[in-house]
């Protein structure tokens, strides 16, 4: 009889590691994309680069300063790193709530997408604001008005 009982009590533990515990993941994995659109996506900021570090996997960590002090860390696609030659000192710009940036360099501006690897749950989910394709990658002169 006791035998009966474990067997029961086995067949349900089965089925809650099965069924229930899978679907409670899935929902933590739906979170990791909200904690990336308010992490990554939702920050801004204007200010100067005082700060470049390059990891080995190609993302690129800007330290950005601006006029109140304020500082934060934006990290940018590692394309940007070849494509321009960043320096400290210049104008960076993470527009909020979007995954666009600039790069401004005295009268010109350098506009980009900030990641590329966005989770494709996240871009499914939630529309994300990105650059017109034609001006993407693009040197171009600033509207100064």
């Amino acid at each position: 009889m006791k035998r009966k009982y474990i067997n029961i009590g086995l067949i349900i533990l089965f089925i809650l590691f099965a069924f229930i515990l899978p679907s409670i993941l899935n929902k933590e994995n739906k979170s990791e994309t909200k904690l990336f659109y308010k992490e990554y996506l939702s920050k801004g900021i204007k200010g100067k680069i005082t700060n470049i570090q390059f990891s080995k996997g190609g993302l690129t960590i800007l330290s950005i300063k601006d006029s109140q002090n304020n500082r934060e860390n934006i990290g940018v696609d590692k394309s940007f790193r070849y494509d321009i030659n960043i320096k400290k000192g210049n104008l960076f710009e993470k527009i909020p709530k979007s995954n666009k940036c600039i790069y401004i360099v005295r009268d010109s501006v350098y506009c980009f997408d900030c990641s590329k690897e966005i989770p494709k749950e996240l871009r499914d989910s939630i529309k994300i604001e990105e650059w017109p394709r034609e001006i993407v990658g693009k040197w171009q002169l600033q509207n100064k008005e």
